[in-house]
């Protein structure tokens, strides 16, 4: 469970090219923390019971912004709320790597949301294949 709100912002060592700046907020925070502003946790629509996790990716080179995600956890698993991943930097593993941190930042595994887009089904496919041939085949 995340304890307390953390700011933090490195390279994204899987993407070359690409920062991340990420933000966790612990389950419950007060209503007039300031840490809500820009990550209240009450928009979040999945289980948040252990605390949310909100990223934005950066282009090193440009400084735009590429990304954006938001995951919440509860006890056994992690979802994401939301993710967009601009068009002209899909497919180059930036939802992967933000995934996977997810994972070990809350040390459980993510598991797909109810409602997906067609881009959003599409990377499930292919993350749940790559689970599968890792051993990993009981994150679904």
């Amino acid at each position: 469970m995340i304890e307390k709100v953390d700011y933090s912002e490195f390279l994204l060592e899987a993407v070359p090219g690409y920062r991340l700046q990420k933000c966790t907020i612990p389950p419950g925070l007060p209503s007039n923390d300031r840490d809500r502003n820009g990550h209240d946790d009450r928009d979040i629509q999945v289980p948040k019971t252990n605390g949310s996790l909100w990223c934005t990716v950066f282009e090193v080179n440009t400084g735009d912004i590429v990304a954006v995600a938001t995951f919440a956890a509860s006890r056994k698993s992690v979802m994401c709320d939301t993710i967009d991943v601009d068009a002209n930097h899909r497919r180059k593993g930036i939802a992967t790597a933000l995934y996977d941190l997810s994972e070990t930042i809350f040390a459980v595994s993510v598991v797909p949301s109810s409602i997906q887009s067609p881009d959003s089904k599409k990377f499930w496919e292919k993350r749940q294949i790559v689970e599968i041939q890792n051993g990993a085949a009981d994150t679904i």
